[in-house]
C-alpha cells in the first residue's frame, strides 16, 4: 500500500513536471527549427532529426539540473525538518506565478517572451544556423537556461521531493518528470506536418496565449499552496 508521504512526494514531482511543460521557450524553439528548416528547404527528415536532438538536449539538461539541485539539497538541508525551507520556496513559487501573469509575455496576443533582446536574438540565430543533430542538442541544452528564472523554485521543490522518496522510486519519478516536461515538444515533433503545419501551431499558440498564461500562473499558485499544505502545515 502506498504511504501518504510517498504519494505527496510523487504528486509534487509530477505536478512540477506539468508546470515545466506549460512554459513556452522550448516549444517556441521547436517551432523556429521547423520554420527555418522550411525556409532553407531542408529535407523534412533532417529537420525532424534536429528537433529530436533538441528535445534530447532539453531533457538531458533538465535531468542534470535536477540532479545538481538534489546534490546541493542533500548536503545542505535536513529535509525531514525543513518547514522554513519549504515555506520560503513556496513563497518563491507564488512570486513566479505573479511574474507569469504580468511579465512572461512581452505583449498581449503574441508569443514573444520576456527574454532580454540579446538572448532572444541569440536563440533565434542559433535556431536558424542549426543544421545537424549535435547543434540541435546543444541548442536544447542552452535554451533550458532561458527559463530557469521561472523554473528554479519549482525544480528545487521537485528535487527535494525526489530525495524524500524511498529507494527505487527516485529513478521512476525522475523519468516521469522528464517525460512529462517534454510532452508538448514530443507531441509537436510527432504531429507536425501530419495533423498540423508549423503555421497552424503558431497561430494556435498566439490565439490561446492568454489562456496558456493564466493557466500556467494558476498551476504555479496551486503548486505553492500544495507545498505549504503538505510540507509546512502537514509537519506541524
Amino acid at each position: 500500500m502506498v504511504s501518504s508521504g510517498l504519494l505527496v512526494n510523487l504528486v509534487i514531482v509530477l505536478f512540477a513536471a506539468c508546470i515545466h511543460a506549460t512554459l513556452q521557450l522550448g516549444l517556441g524553439c521547436v517551432v523556429l527549427l521547423y520554420h527555418y528548416g522550411k525556409m532553407q528547404k531542408t529535407v523534412p527528415r533532417r529537420t525532424n532529426m534536429v528537433v529530436s536532438s533538441f528535445i534530447a538536449g532539453v531533457g538531458t539538461m533538465s535531468l542534470l539540473v535536477l540532479a545538481a539541485l538534489g546534490f546541493v539539497l542533500a548536503n545542505t538541508f535536513d529535509l525531514h525538518e525543513a518547514r522554513e525551507f519549504y515555506l520560503a520556496v513556496a513563497a518563491a513559487v507564488f512570486l513566479v506565478a505573479i511574474l507569469i501573469w504580468t511579465v512572461y509575455y512581452r505583449r498581449k496576443n503574441t508569443t514573444e517572451l520576456w527574454l532580454p533582446r540579446n538572448v532572444a536574438q541569440f536563440i533565434a540565430e542559433r535556431a536558424a544556423a542549426t543544421q545537424n543533430s549535435s547543434e540541435g542538442f546543444l541548442l536544447g541544452t542552452v535554451s533550458t537556461f532561458g527559463e530557469l528564472l521561472f523554473l528554479l523554485p519549482v525544480m528545487i521543490v521537485a528535487a527535494a521531493a525526489l530525495l524524500s522518496l524511498p529507494e527505487g522510486w527516485e529513478l521512476l519519478a525522475l523519468a516521469g518528470y522528464v517525460i512529462i516536461s517534454l510532452l508538448p515538444l514530443i507531441l509537436v515533433r510527432c504531429f507536425t506536418h501530419k495533423i498540423a503545419t508549423v503555421g497552424e501551431i503558431q497561430t494556435f499558440r498566439a490565439r490561446h496565449q492568454r489562456f496558456i498564461k493564466v493557466m500556467s500562473g494558476v498551476l504555479f499558485a496551486v503548486f505553492a499552496l500544495f507545498v505549504v499544505a503538505f510540507k509546512v502545515w502537514g509537519r506541524m
